[in-house]
Parts: structure tokens; sequence; C-alpha cells
């Protein structure tokens, strides 16, 4: 009876912390980083997101990232680091191409009003796997700096 009462009130604690003060989702636009235009998702939990974003470089690709962030305040303006996997897929004529690359996202992000959020953002990429439809590819240069910009919405 004990264990029941004990098991009880451990499940009735979990869901407030699951949406305590601390957490939320946010929704929003890019430009740059690990694509030219792109949708961000994220979810924010303790000073610590998970990120996934889509977006575009030619609209004849599609660039897939997901990320872990570590933001180092809880004031308005919040720098941050992460870490992440990139994958971009690039379609022609004659087939598609993959690229697959380590991503370490560094930032800051600025909520300028109640939901609302402005962030910059440097991702330096690093190749892992590269395939091609027109032949076996090398990667003459396997570290790619990526500036970005984005707006994003909480909700």
């Amino acid at each position: 009876m004990k264990r029941l009462f004990a098991i009880l009130i451990v499940s009735s604690a979990v869901p407030a912390l699951l949406y305590a003060a601390d957490t939320y989702s946010r929704i929003g636009i890019s430009l740059g980083g690990t694509h030219l235009v792109g949708l961000n998702l994220e979810y924010y939990f303790y000073e610590n997101s998970i990120g996934l974003n889509f977006g575009s470089w030619e609209f004849q690709d599609l660039c897939v990232s997901l990320q872990l962030k570590r933001y180092f305040s809880s004031s308005p303006v919040q720098p941050y680091i992460g870490i992440g996997i990139w994958e971009v897929m690039a379609f022609s004529d004659t087939g598609i191409g993959y690229l697959t690359l380590l991503n370490f996202p560094a930032g800051v992000d600025w909520k300028f009003s109640e939901n609302n959020y402005l962030g910059l953002e440097a991702d330096l990429n690093y190749a892992l796997y590269v395939t091609a439809t027109g032949g076996s590819p090398s990667i003459s240069r396997p570290f790619v700096f990526l500036p970005g910009v984005y707006y994003r919405y909480q909700f």
C-alpha cells in the first residue's frame, strides 16, 4: 500500500515538472545556417533545448538538422552552444546526392517581447559523408562555417 501511495505521489508530480515555467516550445523561420530559408521547431527545457530544422538552399534540395543546445543564462539575452547532425539531400535529373555533417551551433538568443525571439547563430560544420550523382566527390574543405539569423515565436 505504501508503494502504491508513493507511486501515485511521484506520478502526479511528473506532469507539473513537464509543464513547469522553464519549459516551452517555439516555432520560427531562419535565414542562413544549415539552409538558406527554413522552418525551426524547438522544445526548450531548463536552459537546454532540442531543435528540428527544415530548409533548402536552392529549392532543389532538402536540409534537415537536429540540434541539442545549452543556454547559459535565463535573462532576455541568452548565449548558447550546441551539437547536432545535419543531412542534405540534393535532387537532380541524374539522382539524389547526400551530405551528412556534424553541426556545432553557437549564438545569442534575444527575447525582445513576451513570446518573441530574435537570434544570431554561427554554425561550424564538419562533413562526415558525401555522395554525388555525377561520380565520387571529394571533400576538399571538411569544415564549413555558416552564419544565420532567426525569428521564433514561443507558444
